[in-house]
């Protein structure tokens, strides 16, 4: 349990410490709105929660953007714990204007209480790679790309591979990522080491050219996560025509579409997805089908310049603008 409690301390001395400075910050340069974003559970919930509390003392205001997926968060809502119902509920009342990434997040805030100021800011990202079009091969490479933590289906994958490798096809799975701690990459190392899992390749954590490689060299995507709220990795791999086999939660289904260009599974079936991943194998035109899918769709809504057009909130100065309208309005 030691184990536990000590990196939480830390964590929540970073937040107070963060807290304080931007307390400094706001006296020092006379801020009148302060834009943060973060998480609505866990410790980042508790630092929301400080930052808005001395946002409130200095009457300044402030736009929350939550990068959470409400629907899955097991903290916060109402009915699950009294005192982070309380908490989330005067985040919520007191911030001048909250934005999420889906609208589905949007449409829980509304219901919690349907007089606050709420838009949706989707995330995009800002290349975008020609179309794939080598889809038939001999040797797949699937693509893992996050956290190697339970949540994020890091152990499912591990036995994914293993089921893969007893079935002798041809299969890699590129893994890029880290644990949160040491730990938790050993525990990984661990498996693959047990169970020989040859056809698994740990990465590491991969930034710039080097992954933008390595998603052009790849195959299929899979994400089979317990828990996610908008991942950028999905963009990604859309953006690089990939198929996806991932899971339904979070805004991934949003992102996608149920129609699009993935496979989706329940978190936790691990048969599910190695027969979705056989079956891609066999099919390389069903490959390209869905990546074409994905990489429509993705310069349709995701793409940075053409995203701006269908965001209902994305010109963030006209943001800036409604809130300072707001204040005049108050202070009127």
């Amino acid at each position: 349990s030691d184990k536990i409690k000590c990196p939480n301390i830390i964590r929540i001395f970073r937040h107070v410490l963060i807290a304080i400075k931007v307390y400094f910050i706001i006296k020092k340069n006379n801020i009148d709105i302060l834009h943060f974003q973060g998480s609505s559970h866990d410790l980042s919930f508790l630092a929301n929660w400080i930052i808005i509390l001395i946002a409130k003392i200095l009457s300044v205001k402030t736009i929350w953007h939550i990068h959470d997926d409400l629907d899955n968060n097991k903290v916060m809502f109402p009915g699950k714990r009294r005192i982070t119902e309380l908490i989330f509920n005067f985040l919520i009342k007191n911030a001048s204007l909250i934005a999420t990434l889906t609208t589905k997040s949007k449409k829980i805030i509304n219901r919690i209480n349907p007089r606050l100021n709420v838009v949706v800011i989707p995330p995009c990202i800002g290349f975008n790679p020609k179309f794939k079009t080598s889809f038939d091969i001999d040797i797949l490479k699937v693509l893992y790309v996050g956290w190697l933590v339970k949540d994020k289906g890091i152990f499912d994958l591990l036995e994914i591979a293993k089921i893969i490798k007893e079935k002798k096809l041809k299969i890699v799975f590129e893994v890029l990522g880290t644990g949160m701690s040491e730990e938790e990459t050993h525990e990984v190392r661990k498996i693959i080491k047990m169970w020989d899992l040859k056809n698994v390749v740990l990465r590491g954590v991969v930034y710039g050219k080097d992954k933008e490689m390595i998603f052009e060299q790849a195959d299929i995507f899979i994400s089979p996560t317990y828990w996610d709220a908008f991942p950028l990795v999905i963009l990604e791999a859309m953006a690089n025509s990939l198929p996806i086999v991932t899971t339904k939660v979070g805004g991934i289904p949003d992102m996608i579409g149920m129609d699009g260009g993935a496979i989706f599974h329940n978190p936790g079936d691990v048969a599910g997805m190695v027969d979705s991943l056989e079956y891609l194998f066999n099919n390389p035109k069903l490959r390209s089908e869905l990546g074409l899918k994905n990489k429509i769709r993705f310069e349709k809504y995701f793409d940075k310049e053409i995203s701006k057009r269908y965001s209902n909130a994305s010109d963030y100065p006209q943001i800036i603008k409604e809130v300072l309208k707001e204040m005049q309005r108050q202070v009127g």
